[in-house]
């Protein structure tokens, strides 16, 4: 472990810079893990007050639960501390989830891949299982969000997930990007 924390230090020093790759801080890749891991909730837990019950420790002063869809695996939460709304996609553990990353067919990116209204989109082909996992909850993330700008404007927007939640995390924070054009929506995934 040791070693490939010093080979990508040497990484970071001797190339990073020069090609202008941001990559996130230290803090921010353990507090986004972290909410990345929060996740692997419980899916028998149907909303924010089983999920905040259930981790007080975890909600405390700082994080609020903004949202939460069992069926589609996403969590939405609001850190005072640290200035974010943060979405986090959970990965792969059922079976469900091993069907959806079996659906490799290559679809228009969107919320109706067969059908797309939005001429840009027909021209950018996704994984049919990702889209379909992120698009099946995706009005109700953004409207999530919209509402906890509005009550928080200055707070950034990082979008987090592992395994199947990164590719799920991926696809969102394109979404979000094109529906909210005057935010910068980060994307950090594992």
């Amino acid at each position: 472990m040791a070693l490939v924390m010093k080979i990508l230090l040497v990484f970071y020093i001797t190339f990073a810079k020069s090609l202008s790759i941001d990559f996130p801080s230290l803090h921010d890749a353990a507090e986004f893990a972290q909410l990345s891991l929060l996740a692997y909730i419980d899916p028998s837990f149907l909303g924010c007050d089983d999920i905040i019950a259930s981790s007080p420790s975890i909600f405390n002063d700082d994080l609020e639960c903004l949202y939460f869809s069992s069926e589609s695996h996403v969590i939405v939460v609001s850190s005072r501390m640290n200035n974010y709304i943060g979405i986090s996609y959970r990965g792969s553990i059922d079976l469900e989830d091993i069907i959806t990353n079996a659906r490799v067919r290559m679809v228009a990116f969107g919320p109706d891949p067969f059908h797309s209204t939005i001429p840009s989109n027909r021209n950018i082909q996704v994984h049919n299982g990702f889209n379909t996992a992120v698009f099946e909850s995706y009005q109700d993330v953004l409207n999530t969000v919209t509402s906890a700008i509005k009550e928080n404007p200055d707070n950034r927007i990082v979008v987090t997930g592992h395994s199947l939640g990164a590719a799920n995390s991926i696809l969102s924070a394109t979404a979000l990007a094109t529906d909210l054009p005057n935010y910068f929506i980060e994307s950090i995934s594992f």
